[in-house]
């Protein structure tokens, strides 16, 4: 009767899959900034981090030493839990250690947090709920779970009402004539150089401002009532398959126009674990997923969690007072006259189990306020040297500002340090400038003080000029004096 509301298990088990793919390359890209990010020669050692920055409810693994070898070996393991939710090898202990990597990740450098890294967060604790072994997997080589093909509990719907809330609530923000009478949105968004891809530049240069308006509203629209498709009871399975397709073109237009990281990729990953059950019953697709069967096969059973596990009404318990806690987190950062606080066992729990979530992605509308950050060193030589991209410094603008970024992870680094909620970063990033650059040379060639600028443009309205860069001065480092 209410099968509109189910969730098909074999779509959960593509989204598994999917998952931890995506979790073992954003693990890449983490290993590549290791010493930047995660030890005590980084941009924020673990003294200042726990004394100064952290959530004293916030739990990570690389807060326990700070040494390069200790943290390579946990990259190491946790690309080991990756790999086994990916192929479904004890599965519900692989998402454990999954969840618990990616948010020591997180609490270890809260700074470079971003909307991608919360959903990857936050599906990851719903799927722990849900039986996402059952198929194409290793573990379902057990007759008895083979025979689930669909669920329908509170886990499954707080799994799904997540994937909802996230585009409800970014729209609630987005009740702005920028999103909807002017808008303009989309035009703004295309200033921020910092995010631009080279295709995003090339469709700035060449679209109407007609196209981008219609784009605007279009998108405020979207992100407003289709995702609750979904739940339409009437031709469910085209209704969603519908939704499915025009958030999957949608975000992966994000990625051709946008640097965002991993956020366009989990969002089109957790739109494919709704997949409906009709799809799965066409002949192509039951080809694909025998293969996938043959696969599972090879191995020899491995004790599961018994199906009963799931609809337990203990675990449906703690599953409502997760959701609870983390849909009221969201009606709470929307408040503007902070009625709804997040005070006492609410936020503990929410602290403990990382159920916050605020999904302000260009919203109300897009930053009006773009740059890019120079550091001027002088070396003992005389020489004026950027000495943290390690290149002549000039103040011209670079014909790609995103290029400067050797990740997502740097980009929102630097990006934040630059705001006034992050100066307290600014000495650590001196710190490490020096380091990082003093250690490898000597004599004259080492940096006495550097100044670290943010170049600021300003966002003009359509048909204005652009404005005049604007150099301000965010922090003065001395690299052998007491004073830093």
């Amino acid at each position: 009767m209410f099968k509109y509301l189910s969730l098909d298990l074999r779509s959960l088990g593509l989204f598994r899959i999917g998952l931890g793919g995506l979790l073992l390359f954003d693990l890449l890209f983490r290993v590549l900034i290791v010493n930047d990010f995660y030890t005590d020669v980084s941009t924020l050692p673990r003294s200042p981090l726990i004394s100064d920055f952290s959530n004293q409810y916030f739990f990570s693994f690389f807060n326990i030493a700070g040494k390069s070898f200790y943290i390579y070996f946990l990259c190491f393991l946790s690309g080991i839990s990756y790999l086994s939710l990916a192929l479904g090898y004890k599965t519900k202990l692989a998402n454990l250690f999954s969840w618990l990597f990616f948010v020591s990740f997180s609490a270890r450098a809260p700074v470079l947090s971003h909307g991608g890294d919360d959903l990857i967060r936050l599906s990851l604790l719903w799927l722990f709920f849900l039986p996402s072994e059952t198929h194409f997997s290793i573990d379902n080589s057990h007759e008895k779970i083979k025979k689930e093909t669909e669920i329908l509990n509170l886990s499954s719907l707080a799994f799904m009402l997540q994937l909802i809330a996230m585009y409800f609530f970014t729209a609630l923000l987005k009740i702005h004539p920028r999103w909807m009478s002017e808008g303009s949105a989309i035009y703004y968004s295309l200033e921020l150089d910092q995010f631009l891809t080279s295709f995003g530049l090339l469709f700035r240069e060449f679209a109407p401002l007609g196209l981008l308006k219609v784009m605007t509203q279009i998108t405020f629209v979207v992100e407003f009532l289709f995702p609750f498709f979904i739940f339409v009871p009437y031709l469910n399975a085209k209704f969603r398959l519908i939704s499915i397709l025009t958030f999957v073109i949608f975000h992966f237009g994000l990625f051709l126009v946008f640097n965002l990281g991993t956020f366009p990729w989990i969002c089109m990953l957790y739109w494919l674990a709704m997949i409906p059950s009709d799809f799965w019953k066409k002949k192509r697709v039951a080809v694909i997923e025998s293969y996938f069967q043959r696969f599972s096969n090879l191995s020899k059973p491995s004790p599961l969690l018994s199906f009963r596990f799931y609809h337990h009404a203990s675990v449906q318990a703690l599953v409502v007072v997760f959701f609870s806690i983390a849909m009221y987190w969201n009606v709470a950062l929307h408040d503007e006259n902070d009625k709804y606080q997040i005070t006492g066992i609410p936020h503990k729990i929410g602290s403990v189990f990382r159920l916050h979530q605020h999904w302000n992605m260009f919203a109300p509308f897009p930053a009006l306020n773009d740059g890019w950050v120079m550091v001027e060193g002088n070396l003992f030589s005389g020489k004026i040297w950027d000495v943290f991209h390690n290149k002549e410094f000039t103040l011209e603008k670079p014909e790609k500002v995103s290029a400067m970024f050797s990740t997502a992870q740097w980009r929102k680094y630097l990006s934040n340090i630059a705001t006034d909620e992050y100066e307290n970063h600014r000495l650590y990033f001196g710190r490490y400038v020096c380091r990082n650059w003093n250690s490898t040379r000597s004599g004259s060639e080492q940096v006495d003080t550097f100044k670290v600028y943010f170049m600021l443009e300003r966002s003009r309205p359509p048909g204005e000029p652009k404005a005049e860069i604007e150099k301000q001065l965010i922090w003065d480092h001395y690299c052998f004096s007491k004073r830093n």
